[in-house]
């Protein structure tokens, strides 16, 4: 039986990205991607308060829209089905992880007596 405290520490689903590089390639670029998305959607919902502001807000917007058009990437069949595999791979590493029961074994308790016994 081994002690939670002695336990060896089991890798988060971050480290283990490590051996699966289209899937950190791919979370990296969902990373770069979401933040200019969100951006544009924030400055297409408003209006600049003065004509300044206004062009201001078109200019930064058209930047963001060209950002946004450069981030759109289609993978090759060969780079998805790559990209497919690694995904499962870590799905099934990380599912297994989350099966593997850690603990104290308790002995079996005798069973509680009733108010009605």
């Amino acid at each position: 039986m081994k002690s939670i405290a002695k336990s060896d520490r089991q890798p988060s689903p971050q480290n283990r990205l490590g051996v699966y590089p289209c899937v950190m390639l791919s979370h990296w670029f969902a990373m770069a991607q979401w933040p200019v998305s969100r951006m544009k959607a924030y400055l297409e919902s408003c209006e600049g308060p003065t004509p300044l502001a206004e062009e201001m807000r078109r200019i930064y917007l058209d930047v963001l829209r060209e950002c946004e058009h450069l981030l759109q990437v289609s993978l090759s069949p060969a780079m998805r089905e790559q990209l497919a595999h690694e995904t499962a791979q870590l799905d099934a590493e990380i599912h297994a992880q989350r099966t593997h029961k850690v603990g104290v074994r308790r002995k079996d308790a005798a069973p509680t007596q009733t108010a009605a016994d």
